[in-house]
């Protein structure tokens, strides 16, 4: 059989809105991250004002201060260039977000130098600024990126093994030093390198369940639309189940089909709104009693309705499945009659067995699931005969064959069809 509708769900609009919202979220980090700095500045700025007010002016004040002022300027700068590239609807290219992250994961490096020139070199590369590094490594998982991630560790391990070099003549190397001491130096870039790695898989694994979620959604939401907003959560999940999907196939149905009896004429006497309240409250009713059944109301004809069982899922005897959805709409349609929560009403069911084709059919504009064969209009004619037959549930020999023995028969009789050439028995139930 042919897919009635291969077209999988829109992964590359997602991808592109995602992208979207990830410079969203830059820009807003960007944002943070002066914030941040406009408050260092202002702590940098007491502490020093401290220090000089007690005749112990520090250095290396000096270099925080300018370091951090880089930052802001820095990261303003770049809030303005993600804030154009949202506003012209345009992806980051991948060579600045890059050189952004390797640009900010540098200023631990930046002023950890400045510190190795100004103090000893073993305090500056043990002090409180290397948390700098991890800092800008777990902000570097917003981006969803695990490459990105990884390259941020990469660029941090690089700076921290690289300032070691240069002030390995300071540090506490070689004979005669702690032995617990040279490996600190040797870990941390490495702990960098991992914390790198890290961030990256959650940042993988975060964009990977958040692109799935979005298709589930979308194929969650086109199942819906698909059969029209009444079908059943538990059929929706077991169609998402599917791994083959929804595909045009001959499949052995039943078909239910429910009219109102003097539907026309009740509605020459009655108000618009009063109609459309009485059809809500009755197909509301159906619409639950042939779900808990199996089945999916395929379509609604205003005074009556059509519901398929045997697809688009099979559990159990099709037949037997919409025998006793039909009872159920008697039972629920008279009692509701007799409670005086709906007006008097009489309606005529009539059940069919056959092969149909199924699937999707429309444009791509809208689609929707659809019977198609003899068993339909078949289905149609047998209803028809209520009247005639003065009753109100009727089902075809194919449905008797299907089920076996039937409970309640009153009486059953072979007639002709307009449209078929041999009659067809007809069993007409209690």
């Amino acid at each position: 059989m042919n897919h009635l509708e291969n077209a999988a769900p829109g992964s590359n609009i997602f991808e592109a809105e995602l992208g979207r919202q990830i410079l969203v979220s830059e820009r807003e980090r960007a944002s943070l991250q002066t914030l941040i700095g406009v408050a260092l500045l202002l702590i940098i700025g007491v502490v020093k004002a401290i220090h000089v007010a007690t005749a112990n002016p520090w250095p290396a004040f000096n270099a925080a201060l300018a370091v951090v002022a880089i930052l802001i300027v820095y990261e303003l700068a770049m809030r303005q260039l993600f804030d154009r590239y949202l506003r012209q609807d345009r992806q980051l290219p991948p060579v600045i977000r890059y050189l952004n992250v390797a640009i900010e994961t540098s200023f631990p490096t930046i002023l950890l130098a400045a510190f190795g020139n100004i103090m000893r070199a073993d305090v500056a590369l043990t002090s409180a600024v290397v948390l700098g590094y991890f800092f800008f490594i777990i902000l570097s998982a917003l981006s969803l990126d695990f490459r990105l991630s990884v390259f941020a560790g990469v660029v941090a391990a690089a700076g921290y093994g690289m300032l070691t070099l240069i002030f390995r003549e300071q540090l506490p190397f070689g004979p005669g030093q702690p032995s617990e001491s040279s490996v600190a130096y040797i870990m941390r870039p490495i702990l960098l390198l991992l914390c790198g790695v890290t961030a990256g898989l959650v940042a993988a694994r975060i964009r990977s369940g958040i692109l799935r979620s979005l298709d589930a959604a979308e194929e969650r939401r086109r199942i819906v639309q698909m059969f029209g907003q009444h079908v059943s959560p538990a059929v929706v999940n077991q169609l998402l189940a599917q791994p083959a999907g929804l595909r045009s196939e001959l499949r052995d149905v039943c078909i239910l089909v429910l009219d109102i009896r003097n539907f026309t004429a009740f509605a020459e006497t009655t108000a618009p709104d009063s109609i459309v309240n009485y059809l809500n409250q009755l197909w509301g009713k159906a619409v639950g009693i042939v779900n808990r059944h199996h089945g999916v109301v395929n379509k609604f004809l205003g005074d009556g309705f059509m519901a398929v069982f045997g697809a688009p899922l099979l559990m159990g005897n099709h037949c037997q499945n919409a025998i006793n959805a039909a009872r159920e709409l008697v039972a629920e349609i008279k009692r509701a009659t007799d409670a005086g929560e709906i007006p008097p009403t009489r309606i005529g069911i009539a059940l069919h067995s056959g092969e149909a084709l199924v699937g999707n059919i429309g444009s791509t504009e809208r689609r929707e699931y659809t019977v198609i064969g003899d068993v339909v209009n078949v289905a149609f004619r047998i209803e028809q005969l209520n009247k005639e037959l003065n009753s109100s549930f009727l089902v075809s020999e194919s449905v008797q064959e299907t089920v076996g023995e039937l409970e309640g028969v009153e009486s059953s009789a072979s007639v002709p069809i307009r449209g078929r050439n041999a009659p067809v028995r007809v069993y007409k139930l209690g």
